[in-house]
């Protein structure tokens, strides 16, 4: 969903993450029939993400996503990076659930 904040356009994002620690934010990839990585994700600078936390059923933190995606081939499952930066962020037992919200 994009929306115009200002004239800028931004996208809303539900991220699903298994931890949040903050800085930055990880998606699997797949290698394409060239070798090179695919699958990258769609965020742009300036979009906002609500981290959901994949069996708490909880939503710590808010984040802005502050640059475009990379890839780093070290990591063998979440080979692409996004970097945040975190707008909000409580403990989790604080943290409001999808309903809630």
């Amino acid at each position: 969903m994009r929306s115009s904040i200002t004239g800028t356009s931004i996208s809303h994002w539900l991220k699903v993450m298994h931890t949040f620690r903050g800085g930055s934010v990880g998606d699997p990839h797949r290698f394409g029939t060239d070798g090179g990585p695919t699958m990258r994700p769609a965020y742009e600078p300036g979009d906002l993400a609500l981290i959901y936390l994949a069996g708490t059923y909880r939503c710590p933190a808010v984040v802005e996503i502050t640059d475009e995606a990379s890839f780093d081939a070290s990591r063998e499952r979440w080979g692409w990076r996004t970097p945040v930066r975190t707008l909000a962020q409580v403990p989790i037992e604080d943290a409001p659930t999808l309903e809630e919200i």
